[in-house]
């Protein structure tokens, strides 16, 4: 009896035995030891480039009467190196010949002499600050408004008063012609406004 009470222990001792699982326990996983996804670069964002609008966008043709007169008319758009304006500059004269991109634009009475012009040009940094030191060392007086600098100028011919404002904001300069400042600075404004709507990402 005896010997069979130790013979069911030791069968009982096995089995048990039996249920655990061989080996060493294993350890968690080290945290530090998984891949970790290699950085990527981001792209440089690509500045937006400057939009130049149409003469008749720059400036519709009743707008242009409003400012000028009732029997204004669209001219036509002529190459933007035909003139430096009315005080012609060198400096004018070489941004035109290098500029990335610029329209010249024409409105006026017909079988008149009543006329005025509108240049809306792509500048460098470079070409606008020294367009800018130029105007100033010709006599153009300057003001700062917003985001837009003017340079304005008047004087006489002897044929007529003559008249120019230069305007810059950003990339963009515009440059108008004609007898006076007050049609030179109405229709440069609205050439500004006009490009602010066709680049408004641009902060002009």
């Amino acid at each position: 009896m005896r010997l069979q009470f130790v013979v069911v222990c030791a069968a009982v001792g096995l089995a048990l035995a039996g249920c655990a699982a061989p080996g060493a326990e294993p350890s968690p996983t080290d945290p530090s030891a998984s891949p970790t996804p290699s950085a990527t670069a981001s792209p440089t964002p690509t500045p937006e480039s400057l939009t130049i609008v149409e003469c008749e966008v720059m400036l519709p043709i009743d707008q242009a009467r409003a400012i000028f007169a009732e029997d204004t008319e669209f001219l036509g758009e002529r190459p933007p190196t035909e003139s430096g304006g009315w005080f012609p500059l060198a400096e004018i004269d070489s941004t035109l010949a290098d500029a990335a991109q610029a329209k010249a634009c024409t409105w006026g009475v017909p079988n008149s002499d009543g006329v005025f012009t509108i240049h809306a040009v792509e500048v460098t940094a470079e070409q606008r600050s020294s367009l800018e030191a130029a105007l100033a060392d010709e006599g153009f007086t300057d003001v700062s408004t917003g985001t837009a600098t003017s340079f304005e100028k008047s004087g006489e011919t002897e044929v007529s008063p003559i008249a120019a404002t230069h305007l810059f904001s950003g990339p963009l300069w515009i440059m108008a012609n004609s007898n006076d400042l007050s049609t030179t600075g109405a229709v440069a404004n609205a050439a500004l406004e006009a490009h602010r709507t066709a680049n408004p990402t641009l902060g002009l």
